[in-house]
Formats: C-alpha cells, structure tokens, sequence
C-alpha cells in the first residue's frame, strides 16, 4: 500500500535517496516552485533557522513556506513559530 500523506517527521527519518518520500516533498503544494536550496530550507527540522541569502534569492518566500509547512505538517501553531 502506498502511503499518501507524510508528516514532517517522515520525511526527516527517510533513509537518503528514498524516491517516493522524496517525490511527495517535491510534488507538494508547499514546496511547488521552489529551488534546491529553498526547498532545503522550507523542509528542515522544525528548529531555529538562519537564512543568509542576496538580495532577490527569495527569502520572504522562504520564511513564508517554511511558517506554512511548519503548521500543516508538524501540526505547530502559529503562536509558536516565532
């Protein structure tokens, strides 16, 4: 059977070049469009971040998905995200 919704802690414990689990992330709805780099940033382990980037590499687009992802797949609240 194949599993159709992951949570963020399903993504962090795949083993490394796990297609499926990879293709789900990608395929997402929060992370259509993003960079490698972006998408490494939106998905990361639900901590404290530091995004360094220039002027025009998506920064606000960034913080906004990641807040997003963080409260769709680790269930947080808006309250605790910053």
């Amino acid at each position: 059977m194949v599993k159709t919704a992951y949570t963020c802690a399903d993504i962090l414990n795949a083993l490394p070049g796990t297609y499926q689990v990879m293709t789900m992330v990608t395929e997402h709805r929060l992370t259509h469009g993003l960079n490698p780099q972006q998408l490494a940033a939106v998905t990361a382990k639900p901590t404290h971040q530091l995004i360094l980037a220039g002027a025009g590499s998506g920064k606000t687009r960034v913080r906004v998905h990641r807040i997003a992802w963080l409260v769709e797949t680790s269930h947080m609240s808006l309250y605790h995200v910053m």
